[in-house]
């Protein structure tokens, strides 16, 4: 198990196993023919990110709006994901 996207695409082109990762982290690796993607056509898979901001301080309005429209946006697919876990926009935008 592997945590660092160069490690793991310097295991995959060296021969030592596959991974899943997205098409942004390979793109420049496909194009230049180091790794081969695999398109998957399957039920879908999901990835938890999270959005993390400093707890305390300063924060550009550019910050906040883009907070604003992540959390707006996740509220209106919300029924869309079974295990959608989200603060509320007021605990995002206030923290």
């Amino acid at each position: 198990e592997a945590s660092s996207v160069p490690f793991i695409k310097d295991l995959v082109s060296k021969g030592v196993g596959v991974s899943v990762l997205t098409m942004l982290s390979v793109i420049d690796d496909v194009s230049s023919g180091v790794l081969c993607a695999i398109p998957f056509d399957g039920p879908g898979l999901r990835l938890h990110v999270d959005i993390v901001t400093p707890k305390e301080g300063y924060r550009s309005t550019a910050v906040d709006r883009f907070l604003e429209y992540l959390v707006d946006s996740s509220l209106q697919k919300k029924d869309t994901y079974d295990n959608l876990t989200l603060r509320t926009r007021n605990d995002l935008l206030e923290s």
